[in-house]
């Protein structure tokens, strides 16, 4: 059986009659792999002179049919077997006079696997045509006639392989019966259109790149209406968007180019129903009795209601989703809801804790924790115990899972930890000759028994398990660090294990990480103290000075002068803010205050620097053609200053204020100044202005240069010298191609978009000529 498929067929003309004179096609050739002797049932790479004079043929990780075996997967006598991908199993072949449309014949080779089969055909290293998967289960001997255009001229190296994102694995294929039709400079085509699915997620953006040949330029849907939230780029053949809908749709496009329309093709769509999610994310609770209710997040963020259940009535009760506080202890929170037709169902939930009322003394949650830097700071009080910092920010937390405490993260901002959860404090004492580590939350002591690397914690201090010689210094690994080590068990030191997957706190008598404190400090009644500072800015460039006060201001007051012109006082912060419009030298006296007092005055001093100036859009290159007519340049900068211009050629263009006025052709450098002013330094800028002949619609040849079009490319020959450079500009200045150091007789620019263009091109003899050319 056969199955037969083409990208596009071409009626293999043999001679074309062209003004009454005959005009030949370029050569036609096949490979059936009869004449090779290169081939055995070993995978190996090589390489042999095809049938087709002037045809190589190279292979990688192949072999051949295995004709006349126990393994025989023939097609037509001779032929190539490919094996797999991780081998990059590849047969090529490198052909004269180009290609017009290539054809081959294939099968499944051997018997694993099921519709795995794929190939991709790749001309000068671009993918033109991928098969349709295929190769039934077991034994199948259905042979799979494919075709495809590939149009290109000169020597054409047709590669047939596995494509981009096949699997691993044996996906043994045969192949035979190549053949190729002549390359025809008068080909035209129109597009051909890969029909296909895309698979895209409610919610989750997408984009679908049509496949189509012959570059099409335009796309059309004609029938059918695309998933609710894609939109088709009827330009590039882009279907994007972000799904609103699930559910399967299609619909049938066409592509053109100008050679013409395409056949319809059906493009399908699977848009699954997408994960609904919550922001912020649902975490962890902990309230106090007494506390008032609270309210939860109604909707997901997709807009659908949330249903909250509570696991234990007695600490919380849920109606709606406002949460009542009942008792002390822990409750889950569960959250769901069935989803729709579009999204998933939605499942999520968190612990809420509830606490007894806070009766006075300990700490309560609200503190500030400084980094403590010797052992005579170590006295009885309220600390963070934390792992080194080059290990990251890790607190000990009084969450025990029965074998070690686990971690939480903090966030030190200049060695100070503000307002931490209770869970994370502990109350270190002194307690008999060395120290307790007590948890007020959880009521409980750390402790050390046993030979393993746990650590427990207990309800009572009862012996020299429970107590800690507690010293600050080195060891062989870390410095400046505090070493809790356990006085029943001497060995035992509390550490902190930072190997990935088992971050932890526990005891241990190997080297692990130790720690550094943060203790809590007693409030102050000290007023504010403002550290008298100069600020350096520049005129037009925003800027932000923060005044550096102790012990927490609230408040911030000018008491004296004025602030830069463009600068203001956030009173709360003390953060002066702003652009300077003004330069020079001022200063200011200001105050900050507390609830305990107003600091003495501070004098902060201001240096503004001139600015400088700048234009929108900046100065670029400019291309004109002799005719036209004057144009205006930018005034003034974007500070307001007026720019002076001057020519640096005015057989080129003369310039009267910003006007230009086109003199003549060649090239002229537009100098722009000013001596700025009080506030902004002096502008300088400048930009090139090449001025060129008149639009030329054909090719041209200008002293022995000369310049044509062909198809969408220029090409520019020079038939006495070589050619240095070469540029390309649209009519408004913009640079499409600019290519330096060529030292070559012949240029190419190739795939051009249909339009005027102009070319610069400078010569080895340093003649520089600019034309006008029409891409038709």
């Amino acid at each position: 059986m056969r199955n037969i498929y083409y990208l596009k067929l071409i009626l293999p003309l043999v001679l074309l009659l062209n003004i009454g004179a005959i005009q030949f096609l370029h050569a036609q050739g096949t490979e059936t792999f009869e004449t090779q002797t290169s081939l055995n049932t070993s995978y190996a790479n090589g390489s042999f002179s095809g049938e087709t004079t002037g045809v190589t043929v190279n292979y990688v990780h192949a072999r051949n049919e295995g004709l006349e075996t126990s393994d025989d997967f023939s097609i037509d006598g001779k032929g190539i077997i490919l094996r797999r991908i991780d081998e990059q199993s590849a047969v090529e072949f490198v052909i004269p006079n180009g290609v017009g449309n290539f054809s081959f014949d294939a099968r499944k080779a051997f018997t694993g696997g099921s519709n795995n089969r794929i190939l991709g055909v790749y001309a000068n290293g671009n993918l033109v045509f991928t098969t349709p998967t295929f190769g039934g289960s077991g034994t199948d001997t259905t042979i799979h006639e494919f075709s495809t255009d590939v149009n290109l001229s000169g020597e054409v190296t047709i590669k047939i392989t596995y494509p981009t994102g096949t699997s691993n694995g044996n996906k043994q294929v045969t192949i035979d019966n190549i053949s190729w039709t002549a390359y025809s400079d008068d080909t035209e085509i129109s597009p051909v259109i890969t029909e296909e699915t895309f698979n895209g997620v409610v919610g989750t953006a997408a984009s679908f790149q049509i496949q189509a040949t012959e570059n099409p330029t335009s796309y059309t849907i004609v029938s059918g209406t695309l998933p609710d939230g894609l939109n088709l780029d009827t330009a590039a053949g882009i279907i994007s968007g972000n799904p609103t809908t699930a559910g399967n749709s299609s619909v049938n496009v066409t592509a053109a180019n100008e050679n013409g329309t395409s056949d319809e093709a059906t493009i399908s769509f699977e848009i699954a129903k997408g994960n609904q999610t919550v922001t912020p994310e649902l975490e962890d609770i902990t309230k106090v009795i007494g506390d008032d209710p609270f309210e939860l997040i109604a909707n997901t963020d997709q807009g659908i209601t949330i249903t909250y259940t509570s696991s234990d009535t007695n600490v919380a009760t849920v109606n709606g989703n406002t949460v009542t506080i009942v008792g002390e202890g822990t409750t889950t929170i569960q959250a769901n809801n069935e989803g729709n037709e579009n999204y998933n169902a939605f499942e999520g939930s968190f612990v809420l804790t509830v606490t007894e009322e806070n009766t006075g003394g300990g700490y309560d949650g609200n503190g500030t924790f400084v980094k403590i830097n010797s052992i005579d700071e170590l006295t009885d009080g309220y600390y963070i115990i934390a792992a080194n910092p080059e290990f990251g920010d890790w607190a000990m937390s009084n969450e025990h899972t029965g074998t070690y405490l686990v971690r939480s993260a903090i966030s030190p901002v200049e060695e100070v930890v503000t307002n931490p959860e209770v869970s994370m404090v502990w109350k270190i004492e002194t307690n008999g000759t060395g120290k307790s580590i007590y948890n007020e939350e959880s009521a409980k002591y750390v402790s050390y028994t046993g030979s393993s690397n746990n650590v427990q914690i207990v309800d009572d201090v009862t012996a020299d398990n429970q107590r800690w010689n507690i010293t600050f210094g080195s060891d062989e690994d870390e410095s400046d660090i505090f070493i809790f080590t356990n006085m029943g068990v001497t060995n035992r030191i509390l550490q902190y294990n930072s190997n990935t997957n088992q971050e932890r706190f526990a005891c241990y008598t190997t080297n692990q990480k130790k720690y550094v404190l943060y203790k809590l400090t007693e409030e102050t009644t000290d007023a504010p103290v403002i550290t008298e500072e100069t600020f350096n800015g520049v005129v037009g460039t925003a800027a932000s000075f923060q005044i550096q006060a102790t012990e927490n201001p609230t408040s911030y007051t000018i008491v004296s002068g004025t602030l830069p012109d463009g600068l203001n006082l956030d009173t709360a912060t003390g953060i002066i803010s702003g652009t300077p419009t003004t330069a020079g030298n001022s200063s200011v006296n200001v105050t900050a205050a507390n609830e305990n007092g107003t600091s003495n005055e501070a004098t902060i001093s201001f240096e503004i620097a001139k600015g400088n100036q700048t234009v929108t859009p900046e100065l670029e290159d400019i291309t004109k053609v002799i005719g036209d007519d004057p144009f205006e340049l930018i005034a003034n900068t974007d500070q307001g200053i007026t720019i002076t211009y001057t020519s640096s050629d005015t057989n080129v263009a003369t310039v009267n204020g910003n006007t230009v006025t086109i003199v003549g052709e060649g090239t002229t450098t537009i100098q722009a100044n000013n001596e700025g002013n009080e506030n902004y330094n002096a502008f300088e800028g400048s930009f090139v202005l090449t001025v060129s002949g008149e639009l030329i619609t054909g090719d041209f040849n200008l002293n022995s240069i000369q310049i044509y079009t062909h198809n969408q490319d220029v090409v520019i020959v020079a038939e006495n010298e070589k050619i240095v450079s070469v540029e390309l500009f649209n009519l408004e200045g913009k640079v499409l191609h600019r290519k330096n150091e060529i030292n070559n007789s012949r240029y190419q620019i190739q795939n051009l978009a249909k339009g005027v263009v102009i070319v610069v091109v400078k010569t080895q003899n340093g003649i520089l000529k600019s034309k006008k050319l029409l891409i038709k």
